[in-house]
């Protein structure tokens, strides 16, 4: 197998550390196999306890030639078969495998850290834990090894899946994970808020004024916190901006109408009578503000 050209790419000006260290491995695993053939090597590896198959270590070479990082097996098997230092070939395979990795989200430039909203539900705890996993890059059996033995495998697993059945997660669990994804303590904190809101159910309906807008207020602080993960709202014509802005007069005429309320006034409200009360809780409803 000729290994000139990618020797050739490595020591070029400009190369990447992928093809770099694709190089430093391909020429270690070439020193490994000498003039021996497959079979040979195959045959030495098995009798050394790691079997390993003809065709294995030859895809292992050709993938070094396409570009590509062999599998660790097929790397401990060469060195194995020549009788070479096993952990510095391993550690070869490491760099070139984590130098061809693309970065993780959360690592490249211009990226804004996902920040758990104000969660209430066992689908959106799901999403989120899954998309703070996305940002770390690892898989689900990396980030349980990362957590240094707190998350076990297979209840990660089915975490990530779905929550829609059995316990929720503890809030020792959610802190472990956001420490295993590298996040700090507000998104523990959001996490572990996320499953208080939860366990204690819906709220009831907003009835009175100062629900109403106590309410609004919330939303619109969640809307904030995960606006720079919401697509850019798309550009209205004319006529659909004047519809825009004809409904916010109204709602901010509604909102100044409450907020010019006395104490008397908001507490004739907050006791209506039998007959008008849906049809007050129904008007406040109306002139919510949107918080997207």
């Amino acid at each position: 197998m000729n290994a000139a050209p990618r020797r050739a790419r490595a020591g070029q000006a400009g190369a990447t550390p992928a093809v770099r260290e694709l190089a430093a491995l391909q020429a270690a695993l070439l020193r490994f196999k000498g003039n021996r053939t497959f079979t040979a090597i195959a045959a030495r590896a098995t009798e050394n306890k790691l079997p390993v198959g003809e065709q294995t270590l030859r895809r292992a070479l050709r993938a070094l030639e396409e570009g590509r990082v062999p599998t660790r097996h097929a790397v401990r098997a060469l060195a194995r078969s020549a009788g070479a230092d096993e952990e510095r070939a391993e550690q070869l395979w490491t760099v070139a495998r984590r130098a061809t990795r693309p970065l993780p989200p959360r690592d490249r430039p211009g990226h804004t850290p996902y920040m758990p909203g104000r969660v209430r539900t066992r689908s959106g705890l799901c999403k989120a834990l899954n998309l703070l996993k996305a940002e770390t890059g690892l898989s689900g059996n990396a980030l349980a090894a990362a957590s240094g033995g707190r998350l076990a495998r297979t209840t990660l697993h089915q975490r990530l899946a779905s929550l829609d059945d059995g316990p929720l997660p503890t809030e020792q669990w959610l802190t472990d994970f956001t420490v295993a994804c590298g996040r700090g303590p507000d998104v523990a904190a959001a996490l572990t808020g996320a499953r208080r809101r939860i366990l204690s159910g819906p709220r009831p309906p907003a009835f009175y004024p100062c629900d109403v807008v106590d309410r609004a207020d919330e939303r619109r602080q969640e809307a904030e916190a995960i606006r720079p993960w919401r697509p850019a709202p798309p550009e209205l014509d004319a006529y659909d901006q004047q519809l825009h802005d004809d409904k916010e007069a109204a709602h901010q005429r509604q909102a100044d109408w409450i907020d010019s309320l006395t104490p008397d006034e908001l507490d004739a409200l907050q006791a209506p009578t039998p007959t008008d009360t849906e049809d007050l809780a129904a008007t406040l409803r109306r002139y919510l503000p949107r918080t997207a």
